[in-house]
């Protein structure tokens, strides 16, 4: 959830930057927030429970599921459809899931209603955008580039 906090002002004399520039700005989550990208998570998740021969999921499912990462998405889909495996398998499991949610990245992903209109109102009052996600920074830009949101961000953060 994205928040808008007013600015703090300064009352130390020695916190003051005499002539600094304050420079507004807004920081959103990615996965949830500004895009709702549990489609392709689903699809990318069921890949790789497909790759052991489990079931699908639910997509309902997969939005219980997501949080704390890629490895943890795919822990707890193989958790809800049979034994868990060990870290080592889940390592294989997570190259799996990011080289086909890369090729896949777009295909159903969407900006949330009323998101479009908010990033550009917050552009024309001249307030500087960004996003601080868990996803891969790659994967993370190569999603908005391909959601045609590029324009609106200054920086784009991930591991």
């Amino acid at each position: 959830m994205a928040a808008l906090l007013p600015a703090q002002s300064c009352k130390s004399p020695r916190r003051r930057l005499s002539g600094a520039m304050i420079q507004k700005a807004v920081i959103f989550d990615l996965d949830g927030t500004l895009v709702d990208t549990a489609p392709d998570l689903w699809r990318a998740t069921n890949h790789c429970l497909s790759l052991r021969g489990r079931r699908d999921v639910t997509l309902e499912d997969v939005r219980a599921f997501v949080g704390h990462g890629a490895r943890k998405l795919i822990a707890r889909g193989l958790a809800a459809t049979g034994d868990p495996l060990g870290d080592q398998d889940i390592e294989t499991l997570y190259g799996a899931f990011v080289a086909y949610y890369s090729d896949n990245i777009a295909v159903d992903s969407a900006p949330f209603p009323g998101c479009l209109a908010l990033l550009d109102q917050l552009k024309a009052e001249g307030i500087g955008l960004g996003i601080c996600t868990n996803k891969l920074e790659g994967l993370s830009t190569k999603l908005i580039g391909a959601l045609g949101m590029s324009s609106y961000f200054d920086a784009i953060i991930g591991p």
